[in-house]
């Protein structure tokens, strides 16, 4: 599976609902119900004031689950039950100190999990892969592991395995990328090395195919992100100039409708004014 943070999801309902999430420019989380299968509804706004990057999780109830970070060095959490949202601070951070990067949230065995990375604003090389969780009394948090982060790469990704969470992370061993993998215990709560990829990073480094590979997967991946985005800018600019031409459009049919006002007025007025030909020349 892949990572779940973003700036754009589509949510499918069991009951057909579609439901698009999207951060604009202008720090707000909407999304649109799509209608009549062809035609978005206008956007509804969930919440102001964010980043653009925020993850997005639907469960088997049906439950959202948002996780995204405010511009008041806020961690926040936004819970949609089916009728009404709630949003919850998990923690504050010093933005001007730390970056935090890829929020991630995953609803498993009636456990939330959130996973993010964060850097220290000072040598943005060094990072550390950090888990929230919610057992339904607390949130508990973790450092997960530390990590040098290699350019160019998502730092983690994650799949579900026997209801455990693998999760694999990119970082530098030496001068040269590794790829290592951790394992989120379902039993035993906790955080471990998976067997052929200990923590402390003696993890076996690319072979030549390899590197060649992952370098034109994020090659390709690098050229998706930016069509996929110029995407998106096109679509909102398509929905917004499908507006405003609807707008257009009904202020003419008012101009058009309060023409024929005047019209009938007019030749109501032609019937008892002298300057009947002035009219009638307005008229034609």
């Amino acid at each position: 599976m892949d990572l779940s943070y973003g700036t754009h999801y589509q949510v499918s309902f069991k009951d057909g609902r579609l439901w698009s999430f999207y951060s604009d420019d202008e720090n707000n989380i909407f999304y649109k119900p799509l209608v009549d299968d062809e035609n978005w509804a206008d956007p509804c706004l969930v919440l102001s004031n964010v980043k653009k990057e925020f993850g997005l999780n639907l469960d088997r109830d049906e439950n959202l689950h948002i996780i995204c970070l405010s511009n008041e060095d806020e961690i926040l959490y936004i819970h949609y039950d089916g009728k009404d949202w709630s949003k919850h601070v998990l923690s504050e951070y010093d933005s001007r100190k730390y970056e935090i990067r890829y929020p991630n949230i995953i609803k498993l065995d009636n456990r939330i999990h959130i996973i993010f990375a964060i850097g220290s604003t000072s040598n943005m090389e060094n990072w550390s892969l950090c888990h929230y969780c919610w057992n339904h009394k607390e949130w508990t948090y973790q450092e997960i592991v530390k990590f040098t982060k290699a350019e160019d790469f998502i730092p983690f990704h994650y799949d579900i395995h026997d209801r455990d969470i693998h999760l694999t992370y990119h970082g530098i061993s030496g001068n040269a990328p590794k790829q290592f993998q951790i394992i989120y215990s379902h039993e035993l709560h906790k955080w471990s090395a998976s067997p052929d990829s200990p923590l402390d990073g003696t993890a076996a480094p690319y072979s030549k195919d390899e590197s060649d590979l992952l370098e034109q997967i994020l090659d390709w991946g690098s050229k998706a992100k930016s069509a996929y985005q110029n995407h998106l800018s096109i679509v909102r600019e398509v929905d917004e100039l499908h507006r405003r031409s609807m707008e257009s459009k009904r202020q003419w049919e008012l101009i058009l409708d309060e023409l024929e006002h005047l019209k009938a007025d007019i030749h109501k007025l032609q019937k008892k004014n002298p300057l009947k030909s002035f009219f009638k020349s307005m008229l034609n």
